[in-house]
């Protein structure tokens, strides 16, 4: 039987309005063993600040050797992620992003006994606003969430909710009314929502934000945005890219973008044929966030490094790097000195 785990959960369900709702809410669903969780990353922002909704799937003590949970995970009609939000002042409104109207195949996640897999659903872009932005203006918003997947392949829906969830949003003031007047347009808050320059214009704008405003909450966002550019595959920079994740988690160690940058810079340096150095990424991102979703054996990208020669896998670990930041990248000396390989060896 599914149970709800969050007693923060049920006491603000009791009503929808502001003076109900609870900041930094988590909810929970544990069923065979199975345990998935849902909850938002912050509870004040400033305006346009992208807020996460985070999805954690967690096999606790399944007796089989491996469970799984499946949902479409995805905030349009038919699937399985709907996000209700209030602005201030305004009945709710059902949360859509950037996806199409269309219903989007489920993603299946297999666990061994112990392991945890997490995705995050970026809130940022909301294309009835007028500069593209879900947190627009200033005040309190409210904001509920309601996962629906498969445990197990059970017939009966497994539904995690989240309980309406106050989040604070203040006038951006200084620097960072600064770095908001650059960045609010629709096509900048869709990139951010889709986690993609989508131009070259964008991608410079996101550039000088991270440039100039590095102490502003917009920064972090900016610069992965100007470094996705540089993977575009009609042409990419991956030296210049790799150098921007760099940064990025040399700058924010402890930023939720930190981890797919640290996979970005795996498949950079793949790309420039440096595998000793993506190796070293690899297994840093290992052991500092294995619940990552691209961590998955389910992935190529991921199975190759887990599955590459024991020997090989064992030499270079992350531990013989002082700091994420000194880690080997395209411009090091170490990078410089690493043998191209043919393609018959990739």
């Amino acid at each position: 039987m599914i149970r709800i785990s969050a007693l923060l959960g049920l006491l603000c369900m009791l009503a929808w309005a502001p003076t109900g709702a609870c900041a930094q809410a988590k909810a929970s669903v544990s069923e065979q063993g199975v345990r998935v969780e849902l909850m938002l990353d912050k509870s004040e922002i400033v305006v346009g600040e992208p807020v996460s909704l985070i999805v954690t799937v967690v096999n606790d003590t399944s007796r089989s050797p491996t469970s799984n949970f499946s949902a479409k995970f995805f905030f349009t009609e038919a699937n399985g992620v709907k996000v209700m939000v209030s602005a201030p002042g305004e009945l709710p409104v059902r949360y859509e992003g950037a996806d199409q109207r269309i219903m989007y195949p489920s993603v299946e996640i297999n666990l061994q006994k112990g392991e945890s897999w997490r995705e995050i659903l970026p809130l940022v872009y909301d294309s009835g606003a007028k500069d593209g932005y879900l947190f627009s203006k200033p005040g309190r918003y409210i904001v509920s969430a309601e996962l629906t997947g498969s445990i197990l392949r059970e017939a009966t829906p497994a539904v995690v909710t989240l309980p309406p969830t106050a989040v604070t949003v203040k006038a951006a003031e200084g620097n960072a009314a600064a770095a908001f007047k650059l960045l609010a347009k629709p096509e900048m808050a869709k990139s951010l929502q889709r986690g993609m320059a989508e131009n070259e214009a964008i991608a410079n704008t996101a550039r000088k934000v991270a440039s100039d405003f590095p102490d502003t909450p917009y920064s972090p966002y900016a610069l992965y945005l100007a470094a996705t550019w540089n993977m575009r595959p009609q042409a990419p920079n991956y030296e210049q890219a790799a150098s921007d994740f760099r940064a990025m988690v040399g700058r924010y160690p402890n930023h939720v973008m930190v981890s797919p940058s640290v996979f970005n810079l795996v498949l950079c340096s793949m790309a420039l044929k440096q595998l000793d150095v993506a190796r070293d990424w690899f297994w840093y991102l290992r052991d500092l966030d294995p619940a990552y979703a691209l961590m998955r054996r389910e992935n190529p990208t991921a199975a190759y490094f887990y599955f590459d020669h024991v020997e090989t896998a064992q030499q270079r670990r992350w531990w013989m790097v002082e700091k994420p930041w000194d880690a080997p990248g395209p411009d090091t000396p170490q990078a410089k000195k690493a043998q191209p390989i043919s393609p018959e060896e990739q």
